[in-house]
């Protein structure tokens, strides 16, 4: 029964989430806590709204706690890696991601996270490579496309990266 009811409690904090009603999920999550406090879903989407609201170190700490709670929890370590790119912590955040696309390698936006990651940390190859990875899982997946046209353009690679730009345009 308290399972049920947690579930439900955290669909609808997702919801709320999802609306952008940040504050309101918030307080759901904490309210989840504070009767199962090890509840790792509860724990990755408040995390998720920490680091949306501006406070990356919290987001990193409940995320962890998240990961400590399911080590598989692949959502949880791609927002952990977008927490650490926030603090400057690149290549924590790349192991991070890499994390996540190994445990889930159909996650879009951990591929697209990736390649933001590598695009950081100067690996333009590895920033090419994931945004490709996302691009097969979405070819009109437009800020992939963009990122990575961006990305072999600085590697002097103009006649691809212009036919990358244009696809997007057209994606657009």
């Amino acid at each position: 029964m308290q399972l049920d009811l947690s579930r439900s409690a955290l669909a609808n904090a997702t919801k709320l989430y999802e609306a952008g009603r940040l504050h309101e999920a918030e307080r759901a999550c904490r309210d989840i806590l504070a009767n199962t406090p090890s509840d790792a879903d509860a724990l990755q989407l408040l995390g998720l709204i920490a680091g949306q609201t501006g406070h990356p170190d919290h987001a990193l700490t409940l995320l962890d706690l998240a990961i400590a709670q399911r080590s598989d929890f692949a959502a949880a370590h791609a927002n952990r890696g977008i927490a650490l790119m926030a603090l400057a912590r690149e290549d924590e955040a790349v192991a991070s991601l890499r994390r996540a696309v190994e445990l889930r390698p159909d996650h879009l936006y951990s591929w697209y996270a990736l390649g933001n990651a590598l695009v950081t940390t100067g690996d333009p190859d590895g920033a090419e490579a994931a945004f490709r990875e996302a691009l097969k899982l979405n070819p009109a997946f437009v800020e992939a496309r963009s990122n990575l046209a961006l990305a072999l353009q600085q590697r002097g690679r103009v006649d691809e990266a212009i036919d990358h730009f244009e696809q997007a345009l057209k994606d657009g």
